[in-house]
């Protein structure tokens, strides 16, 4: 072999060898430039799938985008499920006269609902037969990336970025096509993320209409779910280790005795359930367990249904019931003692006409005179007790009838050497009443404390407003209720004589009637309202519940209410 031919093969291989080079190092950045995409695509993913915040989530990959590719905006556009309307749901970098274009573009066209989601020139989407950016032989500068799952038309990503044909943007399409992927699934799943929190908060909505309540607790007794009734009655507390229920004559712990309930086979019964030192309730319940989302796990379901109303709706049946029959009682009675009583005083003024007028024995007629006097206005309270009440109505304003009270029974109270004291929770109370009846029932109600208090007892007289409660609410639709109390230190009613306070003729006094708590309770009543007997803090008291309602009319027309 030559010198020349040795310096032409070494001349030959060391061109090879720097076109291998070049071809190295081509290989080599665009190896790189596909590890940078992977790298990005990688984040992208993470951001989107660790997100707490979905439109910060989004901000980020428009900003990463948009640095990476180099390019002067991107935007994410969605289309609507109901009308089907695209508008921007982020946006960085693009001015709003692009935006709107695009919006109004993308809005009615078929090209991009196509089987194959293409990435297409925004201004080739307008065509008939629009190209793809791949065989695009012309510059464009906006790329709309569809986004489809299956057969829906989700929204577009749009991106602002020359291309001088599509050659041009060949380095970047499959990465386009990777986000593309993966912006398609995140936006379908938080579309039915969306769809399901909707679903959750109407089925919330229509279960928190429901009468009953409805809770849900794991095997641990945790609480994982509780309608507005449910924490009504249990509180907001998810921990139910308080809450006791009275069945018989036994108290047990609610959820202990709810766990006896096993798949298909429900637990049933009623009693009084009570949260901590709370006011018991009367209730029906239904205990069951359902699977829950781990195999081999249950849930405990309780269904209970408040009973007030329904008990006090008895309550009233029976109570008509016996008015009915005391007012044709009340009106034989009447008939069948005045009548005799008629013939007695007139016999006894004859007898007395008979006597010469210094007779010591006309003391005794007087006697005569005076009891059957006496009587007769026994009978006269049993009829007003027994009659209808008859309801003038005007607007009253309670804090003030109260101290008006207050004000005529000092007197009264001061011979006991007794404290008579106004307390208001709110400046101005009004109810639409009977304003002579209600302070007649308040004297009485004053009357009666100071009667039952100790030698330098205190009397409070008690103003303010409350939510109505489930007996009231449950025959009118009334939000809220004045409430009037009187409490005293007196010893109070035995348990056993509670539930006949306000029969007609109990009484506890050695002297009195018996029908005043009676006939106040029937007026408070005729009001739509109840009057409770309680004892709190070792002190007694009278609870009137009345509504904050007002009446339409100038209350001249009176309201006939029967008992």
């Amino acid at each position: 072999m030559s010198m020349e031919t040795s310096a032409e093969n070494l001349a030959a291989l060391g061109a090879e060898l720097k076109s291998a080079r070049r071809q190295l190092a081509q290989a080599h950045r665009e190896l790189q430039a596909r590890v940078a995409q992977l790298v990005m695509l990688y984040r992208i993913g993470r951001d989107l799938s660790n997100h707490s915040n979905w439109d910060e989530a989004l901000g980020r990959l428009l900003a990463s985008l948009r640095d990476f590719l180099k390019a002067d905006g991107a935007a994410l556009l969605l289309r609507s499920e109901g009308d089907g309307t695209v508008r921007a749901r982020r946006v960085d970098g693009l001015d709003e006269a692009t935006i709107e274009r695009a919006c109004t573009i993308l809005q009615n066209s078929q090209a991009v609902t196509a089987a194959e989601p293409y990435l297409l020139p925004l201004e080739a989407v307008e065509s008939i037969d629009p190209l793809p950016c791949v065989d695009q032989k012309k510059p464009w500068k906006e790329t709309v990336v569809p986004l489809r799952h299956r057969e829906r038309d989700l929204g577009y990503l749009i991106l602002q970025k020359p291309y001088a044909n599509g050659e041009a943007i060949a380095q970047d399409i499959y990465f386009l096509i990777t986000v593309q992927t993966i912006l398609t699934e995140e936006v379908a799943a938080a579309q039915a993320v969306t769809e399901l929190r909707k679903l959750q908060r109407f089925q919330e909505r229509t279960l928190d209409e429901v009468a009953s309540g409805i809770l849900t607790f794991d095997e641990a007794g945790r609480r994982l779910y509780a309608n507005r009734k449910g924490r009504e009655l249990l509180g907001e507390s998810d921990a139910v280790d308080r809450v006791t229920v009275r069945m018989g004559g036994e108290v047990v712990d609610l959820l202990s005795w709810a766990q006896q309930a096993q798949p298909g086979q429900p637990v049933v019964g009623e009693g009084w359930v009570q949260v901590g030192d709370g006011e018991a309730t009367p209730v029906s319940i239904r205990a069951t367990r359902m699977a829950a989302e781990i195999p081999g796990q249950t849930n405990l379901v309780l269904i209970l249904d408040d009973q007030r109303a329904t008990r006090a709706l008895e309550v009233e049946r029976r109570r008509v019931a016996r008015q009915q029959e005391n007012l044709i009682m009340a009106a034989e009675w009447a008939h069948d003692v005045r009548t005799p009583l008629t013939g007695i005083l007139h016999s006894a003024e004859l007898l007395s006409e008979a006597l010469p007028p210094r007779s010591n024995k006309r003391r005794h007629f007087d006697v005569v005179r005076r009891e059957v006097e006496r009587i007769d206005g026994l009978v006269s309270n049993f009829l007003d007790f027994a009659r209808p009440v008859q309801l003038k109505l005007s607007a009253v304003d309670l804090p003030a009838l109260c101290a008006s009270v207050v004000e005529l029974m000092q007197a009264a109270a001061g011979e006991k050497d007794c404290r008579l004291r106004v307390e208001r929770s709110a400046e101005r109370a009004e109810v639409w009443a009977d304003a002579n009846q209600l302070k007649q029932i308040l004297l009485n109600l004053v009357s009666n404390a100071v009667d039952a208090s100790p030698r330098g007892g205190e009397i409070v007289v008690r103003v303010s407003e409350d939510a109505a409660p489930a007996e009231i609410a449950a025959q009118r639709p009334v939000r809220r209720v004045a409430v009037l109390e009187v409490e005293d230190e007196g010893e109070g009613v035995a348990p056993d004589q509670i539930e006949r306070l306000f029969v007609p003729f109990f009484t506890t006094k050695s002297e009195g009637t018996g029908l005043g708590l009676a006939i106040a309770e029937k007026i408070i009543r005729a009001h739509h309202g109840h009057l409770r007997y309680l004892r709190r803090n070792g002190r007694t008291v009278l609870r009137a519940v009345i509504p904050l309602t007002a009446a339409a009319g100038d209350g001249s027309s009176p309201l006939q209410a029967r008992g």
